[in-house]
């Protein structure tokens, strides 16, 4: 199905899946000895706080490093924040909120000061946990943008007043805490739709590819199971 679905042969759609198995994005499920399915990975309350605040630590040094930067940079930077601050603002009030936008420009506002203020280390770290994160968000924001909360804002005003000042300890704080404020978001969200964690998938129906190494497709309840076919 999902080799089908994007045109590549079954090996390189087998190591994909594999390759995001490895990566925490899907999970796999047995079948004995020959056939597997791949199911899209959890969401919980648990798993997302801890992404969230481990990403919010990263994004916190790398605002302390921005905060360190000559003047000229960093009021140029902080302009650049305070930009996408309103920007982010307006795209998610009025009677047509802009989802696409919200999460394009909330990425773009955290992204120009991590690149701005980050190392090689820490950029090759952020940009393998920021799927992760984002997860959470391709299911769940739609529930908080119907009217972005106002001090979303605020908090991204105040990453962006710290870096201007050159504050090296109010930097990282705002920053940490626009992410922590996040979860707490987020929960309040999963816990009104529910966790993603007990998916059970049903009406199961094997389907080998001739190579030996059968795999399961498996139709979902609405809300219950997502194969890893139905994200294609």
């Amino acid at each position: 199905q999902v080799s089908d679905g994007v045109g590549a042969s079954r090996s390189t759609v087998r190591n994909a899946l594999q390759q995001l198995a490895n990566e925490g994005h899907v999970v796999v499920s047995s079948i004995g000895n020959l056939y597997s399915r791949f199911f899209v990975g959890p969401l919980t309350i648990e798993e997302m706080r801890e992404w969230y605040f481990i990403f919010g630590a990263l994004d916190g040094i790398a605002a302390r490093g921005a905060a360190a930067l000559p003047p000229e940079r960093r009021r140029s930077l902080a302009g650049q924040v305070q930009v996408l601050a309103r920007a982010h603002l307006d795209a998610g009030t009025g009677d047509d909120p802009q989802y696409d936008k919200i999460q394009h420009l909330d990425a773009a506002l955290h992204g120009c000061y991590v690149q701005a203020g980050g190392g090689p280390t820490l950029l090759k770290e952020h940009a393998s946990l920021r799927p992760h994160v984002a997860r959470y968000g391709i299911f769940y924001a739609t529930a908080l943008i119907r009217k972005l909360p106002s001090e979303i804002y605020q908090e991204h005003r105040a990453i962006a007043d710290a870096i201007q000042a050159g504050d090296p300890d109010a930097a990282p704080r705002a920053a940490v805490t626009n992410w922590r404020n996040a979860a707490i978001r987020f929960e309040a969200v999963m816990s009104r739709w529910g966790e993603r964690g007990n998916w059970e998938a049903i009406g199961g129906q094997r389907k080998d590819d001739g190579s030996g190494s059968g795999e399961d497709v498996v139709a979902s309840a609405p809300g219950r199971g997502v194969l890893a076919a139905d994200m294609f």
